[in-house]
């Protein structure tokens, strides 16, 4: 019988090694002959202490700023209640397409949860990572080491697994628009299946365009919501309803769209820790999700080649119609048919909103398609479509598979047309455009919400008075509320003090006990037919006995 002892300062896990196998729970070992395998001179019987690390959790380049796209390097982190020992060596094997490895290695100056590796060297891309080895052997703490069957060498903990999800079902895509004359690289996209939007809210993502001349340019950013993002979300396609992740390069490249000539190819990776070993599910299987291809000349949609080219048919004068809001056409082909594609919603605190929409041709003749649309009309409130400005307030923010053809500043009235490759759209064909805009808070009307009501708070004592305010509207989209109250109607005058601070709210004095009310910056500034306003705005402590109105 062997006995090995090892100084660790903390519970200890015995476990029997046999001839036949190594059987331990929450422990396994490398076969004999690997990195950090067991070995041994004979054959028997055997037992040993060895530290409790039943998993690992791997982040690839998680303190790289700029997301090199090559390993750089590895954190690795075990469960709160287990602990990487001092003096144990930490290393990691990462395997590539062929034969291609890279390796790295630390020892671990203190107990600790988390140790950080670093590779030198590694010619191996990130989203060409097939497997990974991790291994954590033991230290010279092992002083005493006696057997019958000879000398005798252990790895505390062995894990391996995939770095990459095998055959991913994800799909890479991007838009371009042409501005002024030049096609730029406005959103990229990776749809990815089997797994939900809100799922892949919270994961890094690494975007890289690589120029004709290769050299590359990363993004990196947080995947967020459609509402909630620095420029790239996930959203639930509401045609394929995949889930996808957009990249609005307008805004993560600092307000202008790279030029589709200077971009030969893109590479998009979806990060998220990945653990192994116990207790491992389908979610954090595999730490990288990867899509891209190459960018062409022209939009990635082909240009219909019918055999022989259609030529246009001549356009009917659409009549006016009224629209009640700037994502309708006014005055449609009616060969044309508009369908949204995505959700309007507006965000809540900003009223930014992304639109992107088909455009199908259902006629049985080659229509050069023409688009108009009030920009006055909710939810644009009369922002100026002609600029583009990732981080602009009351302009668009990004824009794909259209072009702007007239805007009338008199009348709020823009058209817009096709690109190079949608101009004209053969019978049954269809074509899809969008844009992301940021309007301007428009001015209060009080004909867009109810009349707001003022009540006094249930519980109010002499000590402490809180008033509650509700708005409701029946409007469509989002609108700012306001209301002129008369603090005399619902407390005495007598029991206000000479400073009032409202509750998310804005008070504005008028006169006397009247004020001016109006939520504040964010998600108690706006209300519509889906979203109402119902929380105390004012709470204060009355100068005063009795608080309540009809004091004399």
């Amino acid at each position: 019988m062997i006995m090995l002892r090892r100084r660790a300062m903390r519970p200890r896990v015995v476990v029997a090694l046999a001839a036949a196998g190594v059987l331990a729970a929450s422990v396994v070992f490398s076969s004999a002959g690997t990195l950090g395998g067991l070995q041994t001179d004979g054959l028997g019987a055997a037992s040993g202490v060895t530290q409790h690390v039943s998993a690992v959790q791997l982040e690839w380049n998680r303190d790289a700023q700029d997301m090199a796209t090559r390993p750089s390097s590895l954190r690795l982190t075990v469960d709160s209640d287990q602990s990487f020992e001092q003096g144990d060596t930490v290393a990691v094997t990462a395997t590539g397409p062929g034969s291609d490895t890279c390796s790295a290695k630390a020892t671990v100056p203190t107990p600790s949860t988390v140790v950080d590796l670093t590779f030198p060297a590694c010619g191996v891309m990130l989203w060409e990572l097939r497997g990974v080895a991790v291994n954590i052997s033991g230290s010279g703490d092992a002083t005493a080491l006696r057997t019958n069957v000879g000398a005798l060498q252990g790895t505390l903990a062995s894990f391996d697994g995939a770095v990459v999800q095998p055959d991913a079902p994800a799909t890479p895509g991007y838009t371009t628009v042409r501005t002024s004359g030049v096609d730029r690289l406005t959103t990229l996209r990776l749809g990815v299946g089997d797994i939900t939007a809100d799922q892949l809210v919270g994961r890094r993502l690494v975007a890289i365009l690589a120029t004709p001349a290769n050299e590359d340019t990363p993004y990196v950013g947080v995947v967020g919501t459609p509402f909630n993002n620095q420029g790239i979300w996930a959203e639930k396609d509401a045609r394929t309803a995949v889930s996808t992740v957009v990249v609005d390069l307008t805004r993560v490249a600092g307000g202008r769209a790279p030029k589709v000539a200077d971009v030969a190819r893109y590479q998009l990776m979806l990060l998220q820790p990945q653990r192994l070993g116990a207790d491992q599910s389908a979610a954090t299987t595999y730490a990288i999700i990867p899509g891209g291809g190459l960018v062409e000349a022209t939009a990635p949609e082909p240009s219909p080649t019918p055999t022989p080219t259609p030529t246009p048919g001549p356009s009917p004068t659409p009549q006016p119609v009224a629209v009640s809001s700037a994502v309708e056409p006014v005055g449609l082909d009616p060969r044309l048919k508009v369908t949204g594609r995505s959700s309007q919603k507006q965000d809540e605190t900003t009223l930014r909103f992304c639109h992107e929409f088909d455009i199908s041709n259902t006629s049985k003749e080659a229509v050069a398609w023409r688009l108009t649309f009030d920009t006055t009309k909710p939810p644009m409130w009369g922002l100026d479509p002609t600029v583009v400005d990732g981080n602009g307030i009351g302009t668009l923010q990004s824009m794909w598979g259209f072009e702007k053809i007239d805007y009338q500043r008199s009348t709020g009235l823009w058209s817009v047309g096709g690109v190079n490759y949608n101009k004209v759209l053969a019978a049954g064909q269809s074509v899809t455009v969008g844009y992301c805009a940021q309007p301007k808070i428009p001015a209060v009307d009080s004909t867009r919400f109810d009349k707001p009501q003022v009540s006094l708070e249930p519980g109010s004592t002499q000590y402490h008075v809180q008033l509650r305010m509700k708005v409701t509207s029946s409007f469509t989209y989002l609108v700012p509320w306001e209301a002129e109250i008369d603090l005399a109607n619902y407390v005495c005058p007598a029991s206000l003090p000479a400073n009032l601070s409202g509750q998310n709210a804005v008070l504005t004095r008028i006169d006397g006990t009247r004020y001016r009310v109006r939520g504040t910056d964010n998600t108690f500034r706006f209300v519509s037919k889906d979203k109402k306003q119902d929380y105390v705005f004012l709470g204060f402590n009355p100068v005063s006995d009795p608080f309540a109105p009809g004091c004399s």
